[in-house]
């Protein structure tokens, strides 16, 4: 019962998503250039004036064309990760800095092999105001076990940040360029932090986050990514 009010649930939640969606894009006027279609590269006068598109830029744009994901990939100067999260902000041009996110691959030390339902790695993403909650991201992974039959007890539960090698090969991605898009893993789950959702759904301002490379971030809408790649929305931060 609990799994069949869960499903109905998510159902539900992508149903008002994707009507949110359409009457957005519906509503906003068009400005005949490339972002109405998929992607835009921004400078500006914060950012390094590099155009160059990389292949691997290319084939994230492509990923998420094919997902009808509208976004925006910038390149940043290489001393971005010195600078305050509002100097980072300003250089995007976000909102603000509720919409500066990360992605970090957390594995479950007590699990040798995935079991169905369940990964030994997930690539959770939260914001950079937030601090992860290891023992609530557990709970969670351990009550949506049970409430599918398994059988597992919680000692067979142990959230940690995955070893940076280890990251580096399940995404594809080195640090501080970790990007749910076009990552090398594709069957990994992937965590979404309730607050982002709480925040920043149903806004027009991109959520930021690594894209691929450690001078390029990616932006795009969080109602535009939940349709798109189905997360697991799960309370997994530290209350404030």
């Amino acid at each position: 019962m609990i799994k069949e009010e869960s499903r109905l649930s998510h159902l539900c939640a992508r149903q008002h998503l994707i009507l949110e969606r359409i009457q957005r894009r519906e509503t906003r006027p068009s400005t005949g250039g490339i972002n109405d279609q998929v992607t835009d590269t921004v400078n500006t006068s914060n950012v390094d004036s590099c155009e160059v598109t990389s292949q691997l830029q290319t084939r994230l744009a492509a990923e998420l064309q094919s997902k009808g994901i509208a976004h925006k990939f910038i390149r940043v100067p290489a001393d971005y990760y010195d600078w305050d999260l509002e100097s980072r902000r300003a250089c995007l041009q976000a909102e603000s800095t509720q919409h500066l996110c990360k992605s970090i691959v957390m594995e479950n030390t007590k699990l040798a092999e995935p079991l169905p339902g369940l990964s030994k790695y997930y690539c959770v993403i939260v914001q950079y105001v937030a601090r992860l909650h290891a023992e609530k991201l557990k709970r969670h992974l351990y009550q949506a076990h049970k409430a599918a039959g398994g059988a597992l007890g919680t000692k067979a539960f142990n959230m940690r940040l995955c070893p940076e090698e280890v990251s580096n090969s399940l995404t594809g991605f080195e640090h501080n360029a970790v990007s749910p898009v076009g990552i090398a893993t594709p069957d990994m789950p992937i965590v979404l932090s309730d607050r982002i959702v709480k925040q920043l759904q149903g806004s027009d301002s991109f959520m930021w986050l690594g894209g691929g490379e450690v001078d390029l971030k990616l932006g795009f809408l969080v109602g535009d990514f939940i349709i798109g790649y189905s997360p697991l929305i799960v309370d997994c931060t530290h209350d404030e």
